[in-house]
């Protein structure tokens, strides 16, 4: 089961990220009696955090874009840490083979 959690990232609206909404998805593995066997998460949008969805879409639809194509769901997301790196991350879930959850790679950006 793949879910996708928002919340507000900061309760006192007029704070700093006061009106973003982060996201996460969970992957849950359950057994023949629905009993939690594993679970994965990963944060995709964290405005505390400076974690973003590298998806010039996901400006226009203001919610995550999440789509899958031929039966995988791919998403990129990432952090700046300064002005210099931005790690990236790539999320891949393909519904063919649910058993293995979610399959993260991540990678460095250094500007030029």
């Amino acid at each position: 089961m793949v879910l996708l959690t928002s919340a507000q990232s900061n309760c006192n609206i007029q704070g700093y990220c006061g009106a973003a909404t982060d996201y996460t998805l969970i992957w849950l593995k359950l057994g023949a009696s629905l009993k939690l066997e594993e679970k994965k998460s990963a944060v995709i949008e964290d405005c505390k955090s400076n974690i973003y969805i590298a998806d010039p879409e996901f400006e226009r639809l203001n919610e995550p874009p999440i789509k899958l194509v031929r039966g995988k769901l791919t998403i990129e997301y990432g952090n700046t840490l300064d002005d210099k790196v931005r790690t990236l991350s790539r999320l891949v879930y393909d519904r063919n083979s649910p058993e293995q959850g979610f399959f993260i790679t991540e990678s460095e950006k250094k500007s030029q």
